[in-house]
C-alpha cells in the first residue's frame, strides 16, 4: 500500500509543477484536434512561456 500510495502522490506532484504539460498537450491535440501536427517538445516549452508570461502580470 506504501509504494502505491507514493506513486499517486509523485504523479500529483508531475501534475502539479507542470512535468506533464507537454503529453498532456499531445493526448488533448491527438484526441481533438487530429487535424495539427503537434508542437515538439521545446517549440511546446517557448509557447507556454509566452502564453504565461507576456501580458499584463498585476493586479491593478
Amino acid at each position: 500500500m506504501t509504494r502505491s500510495w507514493l506513486r499517486a502522490l509523485a504523479a500529483l506532484w508531475r501534475q502539479l509543477n507542470g512535468d506533464t504539460a507537454y503529453a498532456d498537450y499531445c493526448r488533448h491535440l491527438a484526441t481533438q484536434h487530429a487535424q495539427h501536427a503537434p508542437l515538439d517538445r521545446g517549440a511546446f516549452y517557448q509557447a507556454e512561456l509566452v502564453r504565461r508570461w507576456n501580458g499584463v502580470r498585476r493586479c491593478c
